[in-house]
């Protein structure tokens, strides 16, 4: 699939390239708007994000897993990147950043990147380096951070764009039923009651209990919000 984030042609030779790419990639803040802290991001908002299927729906697959597998990504990147972090942030959390967990803040530092140009930078940048090789250096560390940052971003939009192409109510019942066998398994068991199946996106609760139908309901309400209804041998949720 095409990268939607990560850039090629940046030459992890060349000082110019790697402070233009860093000087001029997308950023946001890292807390509240008002406190002045802007680091590395990318614009994940679905309807933003050009899947091949439909977003809306990879939007409720995703809720309804609780967000699992794109948290273990998050967690893997952390992991291979001590004193990182990656986080959702936006009012609907629209927006992926990468902070320096010490301090909040931009991964980059000002010193690196803050001027207007590079010239700018070639003219001071004996300020913090003794020789251009230190500034390269440096500037090869941060780039190759922020390149695997959008990977990863690349990565968690790849698996939405799956998600985005699978029949998302039938998924979301079998997540429901999952969660359903997992937490009432004692129950069904001690009872002899198989597991509930799937119907034409309806859940067969004919040889429920009546307290197992509740619990299922329940699980209903925790994965969706939904409107259903049940008779006496089927659960319908409303997509």
């Amino acid at each position: 699939m095409k990268k939607h984030f990560y850039k090629t042609g940046v030459d992890i030779c060349n000082a110019k390239s790697m402070y233009e790419f860093l000087n001029n990639h997308f950023t946001y803040d890292t807390m509240n708007s008002w406190n002045n802290l802007r680091s590395i991001a990318n614009n994940v908002k679905v309807y933003n994000l050009k899947l091949d299927g439909d977003a809306w729906a990879a939007l409720d697959l995703l809720r309804a897993d609780n967000y699992d597998t794109v948290n273990e990504m998050l967690y893997d990147f952390e992991r291979e990147h001590k004193g990182y972090e990656v986080g959702f942030n936006g009012r609907s959390g629209g927006y992926l950043v990468l902070c320096n967990k010490e301090n909040n803040c931009n991964v980059i530092p000002e010193y690196l990147y803050g001027y207007d140009s590079y010239e700018d930078f070639k003219e001071d940048y004996r300020s913090y380096y003794g020789t251009m090789k230190d500034a390269i250096y440096e500037l090869r560390e941060y780039t190759q951070l922020v390149r695997d940052f959008d990977k990863l971003c690349d990565e968690i939009r790849d698996y939405v764009n799956e998600l985005s192409k699978l029949d998302h109510k039938q998924c979301i019942l079998e997540q429901i039923v999952d969660e359903f066998n997992y937490q009432y398994e004692d129950e069904l068991e001690e009872l002899g009651i198989e597991s509930p199946k799937i119907e034409n996106y309806c859940i067969n609760v004919e040889t429920l209990t009546k307290s197992l139908r509740l619990g299922l309901v329940n699980v209903v309400e925790r994965f969706t919000d939904n409107t259903y209804k049940c008779n006496e041998q089927y659960l319908t949720i409303n997509f």
